[in-house]
């Protein structure tokens, strides 16, 4: 990410999320429907299980964007879901742990097409986003104190990466 004094720009930050989105998807393109679906990747959980993570993480990134552009109360994480100081690591494990349970069942075929969607959610909802918007801490009240593409560097490449190479490391250890 080409940063100046914390500064950073919306074509760098969109050529770094579509950059570890390819990687990510060329590692994908080596597996086989059945290493998709093996357990141990990360604890019990497949790599269909990982990638549902990732979607549901830039599903919601790409929501608290756009709520956040229309001028509408951002809600973070979910309703059910609400994540202070206090409870944050108790709060995240449940948020995951309920992103897991809801895709247990689903294929990785379906699990696949709602990373892409997702991906294609988040890269319009920074590409609506202006230069001053993506860098200002103060533009968005929910992300108070630092630039908003901290979030969404957290929620996209960084996010990829780090579970790419759990994946890699899995494949490794086979």
């Amino acid at each position: 990410m080409a940063e100046q004094g914390g500064w950073t720009s919306k074509a760098d930050l969109l050529a770094r999320i579509t950059q570890e989105h390819m990687a990510l998807d060329h590692l994908l393109g080596t597996l086989t429907v059945g290493q998709l679906l093996q357990r141990g990747v990360y604890g019990d959980l497949a790599v269909k299980d990982v990638l549902a993570h990732l979607a549901a993480w830039e599903r919601m990134e790409a929501g608290w964007l756009d709520a956040s552009r229309r001028g509408a109360p951002v809600v973070r994480f979910t309703p059910e879901y609400v994540v202070t100081d206090a409870n944050y690591e108790t709060m995240i494990e449940a948020l995951n742990a309920q992103v897991f349970a809801d895709n247990e069942v689903r294929s990785p075929a379906d699990i696949l097409a709602d990373l892409q969607a997702a991906q294609a959610a988040v890269l319009a909802a920074v590409t609506a986003l202006s230069e001053d918007e993506l860098n200002d801490p103060h533009a968005f009240p929910w992300w108070d104190g630092e630039p908003i593409w901290t979030s969404i560097a957290g929620n996209t490449y960084e996010h990829y990466q780090e579970h790419r190479e759990l994946i890699q490391a899995w494949l490794d250890r086979r």
